[in-house]
């Protein structure tokens, strides 16, 4: 007997009985209990499952070859293994309505191989794979030509994908076409921009983050507070950031500026900064900004 409450409860286990026994649903099961057998086979370690998997990958179609590569998914992540890339590659090329799970899959262990292979699927593509493609690119630090001329799309979504890969590419074209995305009218793109400013390590005697800072507004403002702390940057200075702790109406913003203040060895206003603690709704911020103020 075996319904999807049995199904639910064999995905919970880790033994070859239970791994059987989904394997034996793969063809059958309802689209609901597909999700949970992918689930059970992904965390289940018995021996042959994975080459179990791949022997059916091929074969299977619809929900079934979903499960399958969600099963894959998990077994890769734990430990990427050539054979299950060269078969997840091969979904990725000839199915498409596999591709981006297949490649969301690959993208957990991203090199520059894989970055070159996947550039190859962008012309044509449709929007949710480029994105991917692109987000591939920026975690493998390859792809800076086709990431760069994303940046420049008209879709906000590729934009403010482009811009984050950015973070993983250096030199003086990087930057400008950042600080270009800084002043995105879509707000995912600038927040984007500045949050990969803030992964870079940048020199305060070429790059001059204060202007930006200082016209920008919300998560945007509070990443580039990060980037000139890590840059070692001395503007704003400390009477600009006080009146960000005082009057910013984003706690993020005050707790960046505190931050900077305390990294600079600055008296951080303590009055000012805890107004910015009580009026801190998140309970992760709250923590610590009491830890900023000792």
């Amino acid at each position: 007997f075996f319904d999807d409450e049995a199904g639910r409860a064999l995905a919970q286990i880790d033994d070859p009985s239970a791994a059987k026994a989904l394997l034996d649903r793969l063809a059958t099961a309802s689209e609901a209990l597909m999700h949970e057998i992918g689930i059970g086979l992904g965390r289940n370690r018995s021996p042959g499952v994975q080459q179990e998997l791949l022997r059916r990958l091929p074969a299977s179609r619809g929900p079934a070859r979903q499960a399958v590569l969600m099963a894959l998914a998990d077994h890769y992540r734990r430990a990427p293994d050539p054979e299950v890339a060269a078969a997840l590659w091969k979904v990725a090329q000839s199915d498409p309505q596999a591709r981006e799970r297949a490649l969301d899959v690959l993208g957990t262990a991203p090199n520059d191989a894989l970055g070159r292979r996947v550039a190859a699927l962008y012309p044509g593509a449709p929007v949710g794979l480029k994105r991917k493609i692109i987000q591939i690119l920026g975690d493998s630090g390859t792809g800076l030509e086709m990431i760069l001329e994303t940046a420049g799309s008209g879709q906000p979504i590729l934009r403010a994908e482009a811009a984050w890969a950015l973070r993983a590419h250096e030199g003086e074209e990087v930057t400008a076409a950042l600080f270009g995305l800084l002043d995105d009218p879509a707000p995912t793109v600038s927040i984007n921009a500045s949050a990969a400013l803030a992964a870079r390590a940048l020199d305060p005697g070429t790059v001059d983050l204060g202007p930006a800072a200082a016209r920008a507004s919300g998560p945007t403002r509070a990443n580039l507070l990060i980037a000139i702390g890590r840059s070692g940057a001395d503007t704003p200075d400390r009477p600009a950031l006080l009146a960000m702790v005082r009057r910013d109406p984003d706690p993020l913003v005050a707790e960046s500026a505190v931050r900077l203040l305390v990294g600079r060895g600055q008296p951080a206003d303590l009055t000012a900064a805890s107004a910015v603690h009580k009026r801190t709704r998140d309970g992760g911020h709250r923590t610590q900004m009491a830890r900023l103020l000792g």
